[in-house]
């Protein structure tokens, strides 16, 4: 009996954990890709988000971020808006008018533009934080990270 209720909790836990979303920050590579710029890419087993929030910790006294829609969000007609919640954090919305399901892939480009001309050349990290997701009914979907800190060399300053 006791083993064969080791298995269906085991069967249950692997199939929640089959069933998260993992959101993770990585150097943007490929055509196009500029120095100073990241990738936000969501991968889940199962691929029912609707709409993501998640935060940026970066150094806001070093260079300034701008968010993107990444072609994932593109595709399910998402938009994104960010928000300044305190110093050193962003919050970026990921979001629709639709209950589109955003595909795996990147959703989110972020370009990093150095303040000063010292913080152009030195590396700095970004990392995220605090995540959520919701699925079409808008019920929370389990997202996660791995360690998503990135260190990023800014561009030149504007």
């Amino acid at each position: 009996m006791k083993r064969v209720f080791g298995i269906a909790a085991m069967s249950l836990l692997s199939a929640f954990y089959l069933e998260a979303a993992e959101l993770n920050l990585e150097a943007s590579t490929g055509a196009g890709s500029a120095r100073g710029q990241l990738q936000v890419r969501l991968a889940a087993a199962t691929e029912i988000a609707t709409g993501l929030q998640f935060d940026l910790e970066y150094d806001a006294s070093r260079f300034e971020i701008e968010v993107l829609p990444g072609p994932s969000a593109e595709l399910a007609e998402k938009i994104i808006r960010t928000a300044t919640p305190q110093t050193n954090r962003m919050r970026v919305l990921v979001f629709g008018m639709n209950q589109t399901v955003i595909t795996n892939g990147v959703v989110a480009v972020i370009r990093a533009t150095a303040i000063n001309a010292d913080d152009a050349r030195a590396k700095s990290p970004v990392r995220i934080v605090s995540m959520a997701a919701t699925d079409r009914a808008g019920h929370p979907v389990e997202i996660g990270t791995r360690d998503s800190s990135v260190p990023t060399k800014p561009d030149a300053t504007k």
